[in-house]
């Protein structure tokens, strides 16, 4: 197979569930079809995975690559068989900090994807979190703001809003080009280009009160406009001494204001200034993120991490 070949690794991941499930084989030019992808394409993406060394396990040798079935490869009508699965026999365990890269990663794959593939790494980031997969897959994108902003990107058409900016005075009524969406935390973050500023903006989901959906198409945008860095910004805003590991980049690039992260240090983070909205905020940040957010200074703020740590662990003994 060509080196140059783009391999879909969703893709991938469902033909290995796939193959997984009907362990006696199946034959290539239905498999290609159910995928809906052309047999030659699924033909590669075996052939990928025939190569694919499986690493970082206590197998060595060709024990720890994946095997297939060649003579039914090879025959007439070609039949696909997963012989060998190095990955069945491994555990899988992750520390937090490996958990979040690999969610953080499955999120920024998912945004782009269909909704069919979307799914199917939902039902994934349910697995990961110990949650019931089939009941995660469905919540997901429950809130409707956020299903008609993934619609609009998917048709590529304007959205009217009725949005309350953070120190505005009362809501107003915005007619949007979506462009695209970040999710950091529990928030979801449409950026567009907004008429009545005539500017790009973000619309953070849970400030959007109302919505419609229009049939104009939205206008041409050049990649620096589609990929303009989401920035949290506000008044009066606290600033707070961070340590951050790696892990947590993703998470904490939005308060840097289109900033990069400072070289690691010798104990691998990174040190900077934030701002945040309050207090509030880089706690959840801190538990959510618990050993790779650190907050180092000023000393009220890391008064205020204590207390707020003791009043959530009396909580927890409260609700237990």
């Amino acid at each position: 197979m060509a080196q140059s070949t783009r391999i879909d690794p969703v893709l991938i991941m469902s033909v290995l569930t796939f193959l997984r499930r009907h362990e006696h084989g199946y034959d290539l030019a239905d498999m290609a079809s159910y995928f809906g992808v052309s047999s030659e394409r699924m033909l590669e993406v075996i052939e990928f995975l025939w190569v694919l060394e499986f690493p970082d396990t206590v197998l060595s040798g060709s024990e720890n690559m994946f095997d297939f079935d060649a003579e039914g490869l090879e025959a007439e009508e070609p039949w696909v068989k997963l012989t060998h699965d190095p990955a069945a026999r491994v555990a899988r365990r992750f520390d937090p900090q490996e958990l979040a890269t690999v969610l953080i990663g499955l999120d920024a794959i998912r945004e782009h994807r269909s909704e069919s593939e979307r799914e199917i790494i939902d039902r994934l980031s349910a697995k990961l979190l110990g949650r019931d997969p089939e009941t995660g897959a469905k919540n997901r994108d429950e809130n409707p703001v956020i299903t008609a902003m993934r619609r609009a990107l998917d048709r590529g058409t304007q959205l009217e809003l009725d949005y309350f900016a953070e120190h505005a005075d009362a809501p107003e009524r915005r007619v949007v080009d979506p462009l695209r969406l970040e999710v950091h935390g529990a928030m979801v973050y449409l950026s567009a280009y907004c008429h009545l500023r005539q500017g790009m903006r973000w619309f953070r989901h849970d400030r959007i009160l109302s919505f419609k959906e229009r049939d104009e198409p939205i206008g041409t945008y050049s990649e620096t406009e589609r990929n303009h860095p989401l920035q949290v910004r506000g008044k009066s805003m606290p600033e707070l001494e961070l340590a951050i590991a790696p892990s947590a980049f993703s998470t904490l690039r939005p308060y840097l204001n289109g900033k990069k992260f400072p070289p690691l240090d010798a104990d691998g983070f990174s040190r900077c200034r934030v701002f945040f909205r309050s207090y509030h905020v880089a706690a959840k940040l801190a538990a959510e993120h618990a050993g790779a957010v650190i907050v180092e200074g000023p000393p009220e703020a890391r008064a205020f991490m204590a207390s707020w740590a003791q009043a959530a662990l009396a909580n927890e003994r409260t609700e237990s």
